[in-house]
């Protein structure tokens, strides 16, 4: 296998089993008869059901894939576990704190630092999430396009823009339905 085939492999799946499968598998099954219940029959805000069904499966993601192609196929690695639990607590947290999230003025109600290190961590996790699922390739084009965002005021000419405030940009990737 040549480097440049391994640096575009998805992680590896897993099929877990014993208690780790006991608890996945009715957490999975929660997960889609909550989201199926909030948007046939319950009101919740868009923003509210996109983030918490997002957070839910990167917990799911980090379990069933690895981070690399030779990841153990039974069992998460260390760090899996660690990734997982970190999007459980983003999840709970926005969605505790879903009221403020749909009712504030987005760029002009300023974010509190926590919500700032949470919506970081938010799109660290997607872009692994991303890299693990599909590969390198489009990880690639969404930092590039990340990159853009943050750095397009320096090109000149038609493809340039505008400065774009770290935190507006945050704000509008995460705490909005953009």
């Amino acid at each position: 296998m040549s480097i440049f085939s391994s640096l575009f492999d998805i992680g590896q799946r897993r099929r877990p089993s014993g208690w780790l499968s006991w608890v996945i598998t009715p957490y999975a099954a929660l997960i889609g008869v909550g989201v199926i219940y909030s948007s046939s029959f319950g009101f919740v805000h868009p923003w509210t059901l996109t983030m918490v069904f997002l957070c839910a499966m990167y917990t799911l993601i980090f379990l069933f894939v690895g981070a690399f192609a030779t990841s153990d196929a039974s069992h998460p690695a260390k760090i899996d576990w660690l990734l997982s639990v970190i999007s459980i607590v983003i999840g709970i947290y926005m969605f505790v704190e879903a009221n403020r999230f749909s009712e504030r003025i987005p760029q002009i109600d300023t974010l509190s630092e926590l919500d700032i290190w949470l919506g970081i961590s938010f799109i660290a996790l997607s872009i692994e999430v991303t890299r693990r699922t599909t590969g390198l390739g489009l990880t690639l084009i969404v930092l590039v396009f990340l990159g853009y965002n943050i750095f397009g005021h320096h090109i000149n000419g038609v493809l340039g823009h505008g400065y774009l405030d770290a935190e507006v940009m945050l704000d509008s990737l995460v705490y909005t339905t953009s």
